[in-house]
């Protein structure tokens, strides 16, 4: 199959359904054009329609991920909605584990550059790609996280242990880490819904500031502090930690500091500044 006529992502996307051998796959551009793969006998076979061409920048992009975000947004069907079946399809023929045979220097310069297109380099930037996740609706997370609502792994001690017992063994961890003493003060940056600054208080008498920069979270945070009798000695602000000034005794970061990008961590560890 010629594939040197076709832009670079939809090439990339062709070389990869080219490694299936088992199986059959049919896929129609947004043009109509139609390209085959596979056992051309296999039955039943899969048909794959990207409705939108700007599904093969998202994939060479972010990958499967970016492939998955593109069904997402409605850009690409398996024709009778046998989306399982196709996935099925791509991992029974290693198309994945392949992937990176077929990445060109060309791909990885477009990719490069896209990358550096959306890093939070800038405040602005970060601010927007936070709201855009976090200021769903805490109603959203609520469904599924624990009561203390802490969006990061917990800390196992019991097979039996619960979600929410593993988050405040965590936090216990972290408080003992820390070495938290009665009357110290404590920043959190990217404190989400407050839980840890809601348990160091509560166990280890620190007053607390905790930095976000969703909306959502910051007014969901600041009722629970409420609700706790705890407004004098914790507070929440909706504000990059770029921006945050005054001297705490100890800061912590959970989950968050890898959003930040390596290059930026220097920059992360300078802003609080210890007594």
């Amino acid at each position: 199959m010629n594939l040197s006529h076709l832009p670079g992502g939809e090439r990339y996307l062709y070389q990869l359904l080219s490694q299936i051998t088992q199986g059959a796959l049919r896929v129609t551009n947004p043009e109509g054009q139609v390209f085959s793969f596979g056992e051309a006998s296999s039955s039943p076979g899969l048909h794959l329609i990207v409705r939108d061409r700007r599904t093969y920048d998202r994939l060479i992009s972010f990958g499967a991920l970016g492939f998955c975000e593109a069904y997402m947004d409605g850009w690409w069907d398996e024709e009778n909605n046998q989306v399982a079946e196709f996935i099925s399809l791509l991992y029974r023929n290693k198309v994945y584990s392949k992937a990176s045979e077929h990445v060109t220097l060309p791909l990885i310069f477009k990719v490069i550059s896209q990358r550096l297109q959306t890093l939070p380099t800038s405040i602005q930037n970060s601010r927007k790609n936070v709201q855009h996740h976090y200021d769903l609706g805490n109603d959203f997370y609520q469904c599924f996280l624990d009561p203390t609502l802490t969006y990061s792994c917990g800390y196992q001690l019991q097979a039996t242990d619960s979600l929410e017992t593993m988050q405040l063994q965590k936090y216990e961890l972290i408080c003992q880490k820390l070495g938290l003493k009665p009357g110290e003060s404590l920043v959190d940056i990217g404190c989400g819904w407050g839980g840890m600054l809601l348990y160091a208080a509560k166990h280890y008498g620190v007053t607390g500031t905790g930095l976000t920069l969703s909306a959502e979270q910051a007014k969901l945070a600041q009722t629970r502090i409420e609700q706790s009798g705890l407004s004098d000695r914790l507070k929440i602000l909706v504000t990059d930690y770029r921006e945050i000034e005054g001297q705490y005794d100890k800061f912590v970061s959970i989950g968050m500091f890898e959003h930040v990008g390596k290059g930026s961590f220097a920059t992360l560890w300078s802003r609080p500044k210890s007594c």
